[in-house]
């Protein structure tokens, strides 16, 4: 009954999470999608997609209210009893999960884009450890800051009604890079950065990509 899970379920849970709707008229996008080896996450304006160094023999859709609680547990077993799907620890604790109903919608055709390869400036990071202080939000998953890029600029914002705001302006190292803005989780985006400082610019999107994982983000705005 039991199976184990594997070895980075976990970390493609958490990197995955950041992209989930937290607004419960969107269905199926509030969950975190677990099909064989790929883990899907979307709020119709970010779309993440994880893939795991080996597949689980079923279908999930986590609502990712009940993921934030799993991946603080440190998961080696699993087996689903619909309409239930069960985690276990090594030390036997349980933790059980309500999946939800609906067809989770194919995310893979909106990372086929034309763009521009570009190279994010060694500064960032610290920037972003800065900004994710003040930026808004009343749990990390929340946190969200405004990068803007233009005319050889990086610009991270955050604001907070209660501590104000931050700014930082990093130099791009080249001038004739495109001008982009869009909004992401500070957190998230630095573990992003541990893994790729280069991101794709399309006309509408930019693409963060590492060997497993891959994650989309519109530049409409929110």
């Amino acid at each position: 009954l039991w199976k184990p899970v594997p070895d980075d379920f976990i970390q493609g849970l958490k990197w995955c999470l950041f992209s989930a709707s937290n607004d419960p008229t969107q269905g199926v996008l509030t969950s975190i999608h677990v099909k064989k080896k790929t883990i899907a996450s979307s709020d119709d304006m970010r779309v993440s997609l994880y893939s795991m160094s080996k597949g689980l023999d079923a279908e999930m859709l986590l609502p990712a209210s009940s993921v934030d609680e799993l991946v603080k547990f440190p998961v080696e077993e699993w087996c689903v009893v619909e309409p239930w799907a069960y985690f276990r620890t090594g030390a036997k604790a349980i933790f059980c999960a309500h999946m939800m109903d609906g067809q989770y919608p194919d995310p893979r055709e909106f990372f086929e884009f034309e763009g521009e390869e570009l190279e994010l400036p060694d500064g960032l990071g610290k920037a972003l450890e800065s900004a994710e202080i003040i930026a808004a939000g009343d749990y990390p998953i929340d946190k969200r800051v405004k990068i803007t890029i233009g005319k050889g600029r990086l610009v991270v914002f955050a604001e907070n009604e209660a501590l104000g705001w931050i700014k930082t302006e990093i130099d791009m190292g080249v001038k004739d890079c495109p001008s982009v803005e869009f909004v992401i989780n500070p957190i998230f985006l630095r573990e992003i950065l541990g893994k790729t400082n280069t991101v794709k610019i399309g006309s509408d999107r930019a693409l963060f990509q590492t060997d497993n994982f891959r994650h989309l983000v519109s530049l409409h705005g929110e």
